[in-house]
């Protein structure tokens, strides 16, 4: 059973974060198919450092 979070953070990750886009299409009886796409970007070793410290901030909980 899943929390149906997953369209939620699928989003943030896909749009928000990276810029991309995420696209559904559902048939009935014929399925549903998820388009994901994410722009390829070339970015220096330092920036990319810094954004995956960033990243790795916004990641983190407390949890007592």
């Amino acid at each position: 059973k899943g929390t149906g979070l997953g369209l939620s953070i699928s989003y943030q990750i896909v749009v928000e974060r990276h810029g991309g886009s995420l696209q559904c299409t559902s048939s009935p009886g014929q399925g549903t198919e998820f388009r994901i796409e994410i722009p390829v970007k070339s970015m220096p070793q330092d920036e990319w450092v810094q954004a995956e410290r960033e990243t790795n901030a916004q990641d983190s909980m407390a949890v007592s």
